[in-house]
């Protein structure tokens, strides 16, 4: 509490405590003294409130201009996506039923072909058939031969040839020989004929179902193809939502990680001040619990101007004044210096000194004030001690 020089009492918050800090309070006017814990280093909240800025500002670059922007391309893009996908599952629908439009019409027409063809393939070649076919060469041979043996005849006979003289008989002869000889031929030929014409018709045979299953096996991969296709283009689309949620992660996690540095700056902040604190309230408990050597020191300072431990205490004669806690007492504590004009009196003296103010002392113990030649009041420490 502070006094005015007509002792007059100031409003209780005359003597400012320092906030996280363990210096003493300062009386309005005084120049302060002493020390205490550093307050939090203010460049942290002006770091916060640059950092706050920019992840305000990076967040809303990120939906005002980013966002739109990969919103509209990945629009395009599954619409896109969308389009291709259809357009390749209609050409498996397709290409499916064409395969089975395709199967549909070998079974009534092919099938049926093929399994003529088959049982032709199965006999084709064989002896039965050789033995067939030379016996129609054959038959072809002696039929031509016929012909031949009448034409000579009639040639013969308008020659005037007998048909029983040896002249006919021998070019009878050599017609049989040429006959034997010529049928021979064609029944070999006819024979080997036969033979081709069976390996032949296995040969078409197998390839003819060999073909019918590549151009199944066609189908139905074109078909598989065209599926596989229609699913990586709806991946497509897939994808770039993918990627799109990915962006939005990435551009709120930079604003996220913003504001964690902002925050991790406010607990630095809030574990300074804590810190501060509890250094004060240290310094506090220390100085109270000193209280006892600090009113000893006041003493032994006091004995150099006064005999009996008595020292001018009047609020009058004291600047720089600071609150420094309270005696076991009650009574309040301060460090002070005399006024320029007090220095040299023998209650008072140069440099700082830690005392009562008389004002305070009067009330509890009245018998240890008493008044100086000039007319101030001053304090007998012997009976305060």
């Amino acid at each position: 509490m502070r006094y005015t020089h007509d002792y007059d009492m100031l409003p209780e918050r005359a003597f400012q405590k320092k906030l996280f800090s363990n210096a003493p309070a300062t009386l309005e006017g005084g120049k302060g003294g002493g020390g205490g814990a550093p307050s939090a280093d203010p460049a942290i909240g002006r770091a916060q409130e640059r950092m706050a800025t920019l992840s305000e500002k990076q967040y809303e670059d990120f939906t005002t201009k980013i966002w739109p922007a990969l919103e509209k391309q990945t629009q395009t893009q599954l619409d896109m996506s969308n389009k291709v996908q259809q357009q390749q599952y209609d050409i498996t629908e397709k290409q499916s039923a064409l395969g089975d439009e395709q199967l549909a019409r070998f079974k009534k027409f092919g099938y049926p072909l093929q399994e003529d063809i088959f049982e032709q393939a199965k006999t084709a070649g064989s002896k039965e058939e050789q033995e067939q076919q030379a016996s129609s060469a054959l038959s072809d041979v002696k039929s031509q031969f016929e012909v031949a043996k009448a034409n000579t005849a009639r040639n013969m006979q308008s020659y005037g040839i007998d048909p029983t003289s040896g002249a006919y008989r021998g070019q009878n002869n050599a017609n049989q020989i040429m006959e034997a000889a010529t049928g021979s031929a064609a029944a070999t030929r006819a024979r080997n004929a036969a033979i081709q014409l069976g390996w032949a018709k296995k040969m078409d045979a197998s390839a003819l179902a060999q073909g019918q299953y590549g151009n199944q096996a066609t189908a139905t991969g074109l078909s598989l193809n065209a599926g596989n296709s229609a699913l990586a283009s709806g991946a497509a689309g897939t994808n770039a939502i993918n990627a799109q949620g990915n962006s939005y992660v990435q551009g709120t996690g930079a604003a996220m990680g913003g504001w964690n540095q902002i925050g991790q700056l406010g607990n630095q902040k809030y574990a300074t001040d804590v810190s501060a604190y509890n250094a004060s309230q240290q310094a506090s408990a220390t100085s109270s619990a000193g209280i006892g050597a600090a009113v000893g020191a006041i003493g032994g300072a006091a004995l150099k101007y006064a005999p009996a431990l008595m020292a001018m205490s009047d609020i009058r004669t004291k600047e720089n004044i600071e609150f420094v806690g309270h005696a076991s007492n009650g009574l309040p504590i301060f460090d002070f210096e005399y006024k320029t004009e007090f220095k040299n009196s023998k209650y008072a003296g140069h440099g700082r000194f830690r005392g009562f103010m008389v004002h305070d002392i009067e009330k509890l113990i009245p018998e240890a004030v008493f008044k100086t030649e000039d007319g101030y009041k001053a304090v007998d420490y012997s009976k305060v001690v």
